[in-house]
Parts: structure tokens; C-alpha cells; sequence
């Protein structure tokens, strides 16, 4: 059974990753610049959080909460 502590351990571990290539984005596309950049940036973001919010569901439900077959 999955506690709650576990969930939000494994979540709040999973943010890490996701405040530094926010950081990096921020640098690598420097939205601040203009609207066109601004746009880049929201795209980017939206792109890199399904694909990781995919990754990080793939990895708990893989190696930490394995489904019984």
C-alpha cells in the first residue's frame, strides 16, 4: 500500500530536477528579452513538463510501486 509520506517524498524529490532546468531555460532562453522569447519559453515549458511529468510517473509506477502482474 502507498502511504502518503511516501508520495510526497518521491514528489518533492522529483521537483529538484525540475527547479534547475527551469533555471537553465531561464538562462538558455531569457524571456524577459521580448514577447517572441517570452512565447519560446512557454512552449519550452510546456514541452519539458509533460515529458518529464511522463518520466517521473514512468520511474514511481516501474521501480517504486511496481503493479502486480
Amino acid at each position: 500500500m502507498i502511504s502518503h509520506k511516501d508520495l510526497v517524498f518521491y514528489l518533492l524529490l522529483a521537483i529538484i530536477p525540475a527547479v534547475f532546468i527551469n533555471q537553465f531555460l531561464l538562462k538558455f532562453v531569457k524571456p524577459k528579452k521580448s514577447f517572441r522569447q517570452l512565447m519560446v519559453y512557454i512552449l519550452l515549458l510546456l514541452v519539458i513538463s509533460l515529458a518529464y511529468t511522463i518520466v517521473v510517473t514512468w520511474i514511481l509506477l516501474r521501480f517504486v510501486w511496481p503493479l502486480k502482474q
